[in-house]
């Protein structure tokens, strides 16, 4: 039958314990860096900052206001 020392009991928990926090690091990790959620700017951000509010209205400058637009329907 097999038998184990002590030193092995020891290095099985030594072992599950290190597998138990590097689960509950990665837990960790994945929220702070998938979940976190980042509030979208307005007009009034830093030019430098990208501004969602900026972009929308852009996009709609592009699709509605432009003159002359082709469209190729299939």
């Amino acid at each position: 039958m097999f038998r184990l020392s002590s030193g092995d009991k020891a290095g099985f928990k030594v072992l599950f314990w290190l597998a138990v926090m590097y689960g509950l690091m990665s837990m960790v990790a994945y929220y702070v860096l998938h979940m976190k959620f980042v509030t979208p700017l307005g007009f009034d951000a830093p030019l430098d900052r990208f501004s969602e509010a900026r972009a929308v209205e852009h996009i709609r400058v592009l699709a509605h206001e432009i003159d002359g637009r082709q469209y190729r329907g299939t």
